[in-house]
């Protein structure tokens, strides 16, 4: 920094609206304001950074046959510039940072070219999202379809821009379609995976037909633990809890941004409310295991809560045994609790099994519900029972009661006794 220098003052203001509970239980619309300011010097104002981290304003180099693929698209959807690139569905808008951002021209437009292929599965275009698929999840089997069209487009595109120019020799390399060749593999790997389980499927009922025996159809598309292929999906499916579920049914229907924290013992669902909630509310989910919930992955997912979900409705942070976190990260998150840093549209959930780790601070910036294991027993017996009917291939059946019992209403361990039946039996 130059001596004698002055600083330039920079604030940044946020207005949001959001609903909170009166004293009567109605919700009133309230509105909170955030201010931040920095005082800030322009890189002009220094010595020797520009030798360090180079000149930023690249130059702008079109390239003429991916300008042209860009603007002839049939009903194109509208073009932003934003610090990441995404396409977004509910306003068939594509984000794309800066040209300057990307290290060469053939990347900018490998990148354009995927977003742009997100958009032709638009109701207006090709209708190829699927309303009724509700797991589009990284990994899933949805996301990765989508994700494999976008690439081989990309690729295609980049593809056919190398066949224009490699005449006049003005394209030296392909690092562009290089670039997408590891991302096609690996989607194309997972998938395969998928149609090979089906396969077998398909094969094991064909060859059991051929011989004349019956064969019960396979349960698990992969194995997988009870637990987890049960594992409820939304508010109303959890056994027992009907304070919980009646309480988040309701702030479900009018969201607000807010945290919450779930207390009670361990195994009778918790943690699985969460994603439950996000699902209802359409929410990105971001969750913080409790073996790393540090200050800097803190940090990093709030960062990114400050950035639009990808549903366009709200971010739900699920930090999982809030009580085993370390000092630093309750500290964090006790600043970002602050009604003048919580990031917009975002919930926080917190589950513990005891509060007594927990500053008397931090619990008093959320709303606390108890998720008891009382009166679980004879919702847990029966859902025993179903999952019996549903997997068992005899007809002895286990004292499925005395599984609750002496699970100590705990419904995970019930299940994972459960499991140990099945594969005796």
């Amino acid at each position: 920094m130059r001596q004698g220098e002055k600083s330039t003052l920079v604030s940044f203001w946020k207005f949001s609206e959001f609903a909170r509970e009166n004293e009567t239980g109605e919700l009133e619309k309230k509105t909170s304001v955030l201010l931040l300011y920095y005082r800030v010097f322009n890189v002009e104002q220094c010595d020797g950074l520009r030798a360090i981290y180079g000149d930023d304003r690249k130059p702008v180099n079109p390239i003429a046959e991916c300008e042209s693929i860009a603007n002839h698209m049939p009903n194109a959807p509208r073009i932003e510039q934003h610090s990441q690139a995404f396409y977004r569905p509910s306003a068939d808008i594509v984000g794309m940072p800066s040209r300057s951002c990307f290290e060469s021209p053939e990347a900018y437009y490998s990148t354009l070219f995927h977003e742009l292929a997100h958009a032709t599965g638009h109701k207006s275009r090709l209708n190829r999202f699927e309303e009724n698929v509700t797991d589009h999840q990284f990994g899933s089997e949805s996301y990765s379809k989508e994700e494999l069209v976008a690439e081989i487009s990309a690729a295609m595109l980049s593809g056919n821009r190398w066949h224009f120019a490699r005449d006049s020799r003005q394209f030296r390399e392909l690092p562009a379609i290089v670039d997408h060749a590891p991302k096609i593999r690996f989607t194309v790997d997972y998938l395969g995976c998928i149609a090979r389980a089906k396969s077998r499927r398909f094969h094991s009922r064909q060859n059991s037909e051929r011989r004349g025996r019956t064969m019960s159809t396979p349960t698990f598309a992969f194995p997988q633990p009870l637990a987890e292929k049960y594992r409820p999906r939304t508010i109303a499916d959890f056994v027992g809890l009907d304070r919980p579920k009646r309480i988040l049914s309701r702030f479900a229907a009018h969201p607000y941004q807010s945290a919450w924290l779930f207390a009670g013992p361990p195994g009778i669902g918790k943690t699985s409310m969460a994603p439950a909630l996000a699902e209802t509310l359409r929410a990105e989910l971001h969750h913080i295991p409790s073996q790393q919930c540090n200050v800097a992955n803190v940090e990093d997912v709030i960062r990114q809560c400050w950035y639009v979900p990808t549903s366009g409705g709200f971010h739900l942070v699920l930090a999982d045994e809030a009580d085993r976190m370390s000092n630093a990260a309750q500290l964090h998150f006790l600043s970002k609790l602050d009604a003048t840093a919580f990031p917009p549209q975002t919930i926080f959930v917190f589950t513990c099994n005891t509060t007594d780790g927990l500053e008397p601070r931090f619990l008093s910036r959320t709303r606390q519900i108890e998720f008891s294991s009382y009166g679980l027993a004879g919702e847990a017996t029966r859902l025993l029972e179903t999952i019996w009917q549903r997997e068992a291939n005899s007809t002895a059946a286990p004292n499925f009661a005395r599984n609750v019992k002496e699970s100590s209403n705990n419904v995970r361990d019930a299940l994972m006794c459960l499991e140990t039946e099945l594969l005796a039996s």
